[in-house]
């Protein structure tokens, strides 16, 4: 079997086991995600598409049971997952959880019963060639700022992983790895790497910035006031930002207010676009004067504000590019 699936097989039900384990090699290397559905067969989503597996319908004591074996029999220990909507088992794995939210004060979710469906996204490397990014961001002895830009499954995690791993064999990088997907505990972090996981970027930002001395801050999926706000403080700090959100175009980027308040400021130099179907290959490379030529045109305040060469930028050695 698969190696990477033998990390996830232990916490399926055991129809679905078998019929992941009947697969062809090719079958297993290209699947991407495990959908349990209660009542229903299990489907997956691989590089050929949908696949439904037959006679594999899961009960709901199935369905609890592989819940207490992601939790490692303690929901409580994961609350702060569960309240995201996800768990994260060993590998990298996140898995998605369906279900009934439970509601606290101010509509906060404080946990999710009755579990219908739950999602297994597969961690896996792949081959990536930075070839085509390292030299847009090492530029003039400084290393700018650069956005991962993509939809699911598109390789973001895994560009940011290749990355934290080049840059740091030339600066001091720090990894605020929230949800233990670019480095889980199983996975070898490389000199000169700082890997601060389960951590709210937030929190994780702040907290580099004050102890590591780091260079650049590296981090996925940012998307909150909160987390935009300890990025500018980093920014003014003198270092360098590499991050990743969800957005197939600049447009999408720009309907994201936090992520735009980033961008106005000055924390995005470079936006590489992500192809949806090839994992990890860049469709598309825009610099920040693109963006703003092609976003705010039409808007004189902030093409001013865009065309504006910001001082919190950051400058930093950068390693030789490499796609070793």
């Amino acid at each position: 079997m698969d190696h990477v699936l033998e990390e996830i097989v232990p916490y399926l039900p055991e129809k679905t086991a078998k019929a992941v384990a009947s697969l062809t090699e090719r079958e297993q290397r290209e699947l991407r995600e495990i959908r349990i559905q209660m009542n229903n067969p299990t489907f997956f989503y691989s590089g050929f598409g949908r696949q439904i597996l037959p006679d594999t319908v899961s009960s709901k004591s199935e369905l609890e049971s592989v819940f207490r074996k992601i939790c490692a029999s303690s929901a409580y220990s994961h609350r702060n997952e569960i309240r995201a909507g996800f768990v994260t088992i060993p590998g990298g794995h996140r898995v998605g959880i369906v279900g009934t939210a439970v509601l606290g004060e101010g509509g906060r979710v404080e946990s999710v019963r009755d579990v219908s469906g739950l999602s297994f996204r597969i961690a896996r490397d792949h081959s990536i060639d930075l070839d085509e990014i390292l030299p847009r961001i090492c530029r003039d002895d400084r290393i700018r700022n650069l956005m991962l830009l993509g939809p699911p499954c598109s390789g973001k995690t895994t560009v940011l992983r290749e990355l934290a791993r080049a840059l740091s064999k030339g600066v001091q990088v720090a990894v605020i790895d929230e949800r233990e997907e670019i480095f889980p505990s199983s996975r070898p972090v490389p000199i000169g790497c700082d890997v601060l996981r389960g951590y709210p970027k937030s929190v994780g930002i702040l907290q580099a910035l004050r102890t590591l001395s780091p260079k650049v801050i590296l981090c996925d999926e940012v998307g909150t006031a909160a987390e935009v706000s300890a990025m500018l403080d980093g920014l003014r700090s003198g270092v360098s930002l590499v991050v990743s959100a969800h957005a197939y175009s600049a447009e999408e980027l720009m309907q994201r207010p936090p992520v735009r308040e980033l961008f106005v400021a000055g924390g995005i130099d470079v936006a590489a676009f992500l192809d949806p179907v090839r994992v990890g290959t860049v469709r598309e490379i825009k610099e920040r004067e693109d963006l703003c030529v092609e976003m705010f045109s039409s808007d004189a305040g902030i093409s001013d504000l865009c065309g504006m060469r910001s001082d919190l930028r950051a400058g930093s050695l950068c390693p030789t590019p490499s796609n070793s």
